[in-house]
């Protein structure tokens, strides 16, 4: 910058630093370099200062806090913002390429469910920001086409495991459970009601949800810090810049309050899941950080009274005990009238209201004082904190006593934990079959490394789900399976050998004591057949008039095929009478002296041998799958779908080693799909970062001759010095 000789004047009498004689001890072009030095740490300083607060409000929301339980949740509170940060670099003033389809992949291949809502969640995000001010140098189609480019690379980064996944999605029956017309669904005043406390109130307890009113979502709508937080979100909305924003703010804010829309987040399941709640945080933080780097002291201090005020208002009814519910009127009977509050707890009441005092306090020395950043940062840590700690020690006893929520869910009770964990199979019950255990622990047979009846799954295949409905398996929402009370027939065909009762529920039928394991009662069942037993009769669609009684019964008696497997292999079989069908006890001790005397996992599938004293179907009641080939004594043969589930091989009198192999169906064109994917974004990354572009110096050159015709150009170090023309 060309200065006068008058400033250059007045800068060295006045700026120049001086020794103790009062001699000047720097250049002019010194003190320039000594502000920019201090202005830059200064910059930094704050800028980082900036960076931490939000890190602290978006990793404490209430969305992060809840989901340390369902902690594969928290992947895309991590990831989620990498995906706007590709498209700010791709979008910049100085565009970079690649990194957004790198993002995306990441994003999918940690977590392809949360990917959908992060996919809308960043349309959205382009779509208001693709009109603001700083974007509207690079608003071209041109850029527009290399970001949704991008992003597809990004996705087909994942096909390695995003192909399988969706080719079984494609048979899942969850997303067609209960009532999915979302678009006739509205909520209840109740549900809007928790929706704006829980923007102003710290995190609910994990016995119920602010989603729900009356079932844990793991998706809560809380905010970041009780009013802090939104006060400076609110605050935005008085200045007149950031209208990209405070549009998508809006959008957001809309797509909460309509459940098709936000159904839409979650592929319009029966449910409208607000698991898309860390995309509000993300940009409530950025609208607050935005204010509170603006400075807009009025606007600051009317949101932080309107807010403090609503606070209170909706704080009233969870102070009062139940019985005044009904001289609330309708607001008050909405917030209170709930099955089990969220802040059911007096204890927890208390803590809630005072937690959200501390983040209004912190808003209030914003306020008061000229913002100290440190302090502030201080004070939002210490909120923050005591938000957390009440919830996992005040609000949710369930993670302490392991009560209802805790051990019906993915968790164990902490009395059976370390007798699990420590517990070793019974010399005799080695061999690989299943076993069976209490409705309390929903994945005990994950903590012992077996197979069992009882499980929480979040998908399963039509066949398995068309298998469970008959047999009486209890569920709920298609996430819990749970075989019947009883069920002795059921347990037999299953090979379920043990049950470990760690509640107090009735032992089944048929199941007698056999020993402890570490406080843990064991007991067997003499009925269980080995994994694989062979089939001599068989019956054709009998199975479409079978109820949960029946089923089992008739699994047992004779193997069901379907049209196919019964023209092929009725003629070599006995039919089964339908009017003569033995008891269930009867076909076990039959099976038994024709079934497989030996069963053995391996990495890809199962090896099993069998004597077979006749010909027949042997049957193994594990579940039929495309992706599964057999062999018999080395040669291949054909797998055959039976018993509604399970599948089959046809085996000839003798001794024979079957071997059933797992190939991942779609997982080549995956593989091939990922392959080129990641070949692209490698030529994208290099385009940017390495290509000629940035490298070839000529251009350069060229243009440093022209504009300065006497100078001597070079560049890196490696040619002339350059010597710019004096004029």
């Amino acid at each position: 910058m060309p200065i006068s000789e008058n400033a250059k004047a007045v800068l060295e009498r006045r700026y120049l630093a001086r020794d103790e004689q009062g001699q000047p001890t720097e250049t002019v072009d010194g003190l320039f370099r000594r502000v920019r030095r201090r202005w830059t740490a200064s910059a930094l300083l704050i800028l980082s200062l900036f960076a931490l607060l939000g890190c602290v409000l978006y990793a404490f929301s209430g969305f992060t806090v809840v989901n340390t339980q369902f902690y594969h949740f928290t992947e895309v509170i991590a990831f989620f913002p990498l995906i706007l940060l590709g498209m700010e670099d791709a979008m910049g003033e100085h565009p970079r390429r690649g990194l957004l389809a790198l993002f995306c992949g990441l994003n999918t291949l940690t977590n392809y469910y949360f990917m959908l809502s992060s996919a809308l969640l960043a349309a959205l995000y382009f779509v208001f920001r693709f009109f603001s001010a700083d974007w509207k140098p690079r608003r071209t189609w041109q850029n527009v086409f290399a970001l949704i480019f991008e992003c597809g690379v990004g996705c087909a980064l994942a096909g390695v495991l995003l192909c399988p996944a969706m080719l079984f999605m494609l048979s899942i029956t969850r997303t067609g459970a209960g009532d999915t017309s979302l678009l006739t669904q509205t909520y209840t005043l109740g549900t809007l009601l928790e929706r704006v406390r829980a923007l102003l109130m710290p995190i609910e307890s994990n016995v119920v949800h602010a989603y729900y009113g009356d079932a844990p979502s793991w998706a809560s709508t809380a905010a970041y810090l009780p009013v802090f937080g939104l006060t400076g979100a609110v605050a935005l909305f008085g200045q007149k810049k950031h209208r990209w924003l405070k549009g998508l703010l809006l959008a957001l804010a809309v797509c909460s309050a309509v459940p098709v829309l936000c159904g839409a987040f979650a592929l319009e399941t029966n449910v409208a899941y607000t698991r898309w709640w860390y995309g509000v945080a993300l940009m409530t933080t950025l609208a607050t950080l935005t204010a509170l780097r603006d400075a807009d002291g009025r606007a600051l201090r009317r949101a932080f009274i309107a807010l403090t005020a609503l606070t209170l208002l909706l704080t009233v009814p969870f102070l009062l005990p139940e019985g005044w519910q009904s001289r609330m009127g309708r607001v008050g009977a909405a917030l209170l009238n709930r099955r089990k509050g969220a802040y059911a707890d007096d204890v927890f009441r208390v803590f809630s209201v005072c937690a959200a005092l501390l983040g209004g306090g912190a808003m209030l020395f914003v306020l008061i004082r000229k913002p100290r950043f440190a302090v502030t940062l201080a004070l939002v840590c210490t909120v923050a904190a005591a938000q957390y700690a009440g919830y996992i020690l005040v609000g949710d006893e369930n993670l302490l006593s392991g009560g209802d929520v805790a051990g019906e869910g993915l968790y164990t009770l902490p009395e059976i934990a370390e007798p699990t964990l420590k517990a070793a199979a019974a010399p005799d019950m080695a061999e690989w079959q299943r076993i069976d255990y209490g409705k309390k622990i929903r994945n005990y047979g994950l903590l012992r490394g077996a197979s069992s009846l009882t499980a929480f799954t979040s998908l399963r295949s039509s066949i398995v789900g068309r298998f469970i409905s008959m047999a009486g398996f209890g569920f709920d929402e298609s996430t819990t399976v749970c075989p019947p009370d009883g069920g002795a027939a059921l347990r037999a065909l299953l090979s379920v050998k043990a049950y470990y009762r760690l509640d107090d529920t009735p032992v089944p039928d048929g199941f007698v004591y056999d020993h402890d394991e570490n406080g843990v009662a064991v007991y067997r069942n003499p009925n269980a057949l080995p994994m694989g037993f062979l089939q001599t009769t068989c019956t054709g669609t009998y199975h479409q008039r079978m109820d949960s009684q029946t089923t089992p019964t008739v699994l047992l008696a004779a193997v069901t095929l379907d049209d196919d497997a019964l023209a092929a292999y009725q003629p070599r079989m006995q039919t089964l009478d339908v009017g003569d069908i033995p008891d269930w006890q009867e076909s076990v001790a039959r099976l038994k002296q024709n079934a497989c005397d030996g069963f053995d996992a391996t990495a890809d599938g199962f090896i099993a041998h069998i004597d077979a004293k006749e010909a027949g179907i042997l049957v193994f009641t594990i579940p039929f799958d495309k992706g599964f080939s057999a062999t018999i004594d080395g040669r291949q043969a054909d797998v055959i779908p039976c018993d509604v589930a399970f599948m089959g091989v046809w085996v000839e009198p003798g001794e024979h080693e079957i071997v059933f192999t797992y190939r991942t169906r779609a997982l080549p064109l995956g593989a091939a799909l990922s392959a080129l994917a990641a070949a692209a974004a490698v030529r994208r990354l290099w385009l940017t970062h390495y290509s000629a572009a940035v490298t070839d110096t000529a251009p350069g050159l060229a243009a440093a001759r022209t504009a300065y015709p006497l100078a001597l150009a070079g560049y890196d170090g490696m040619a002339q010095e350059l010597e710019f023309d004096k004029e």
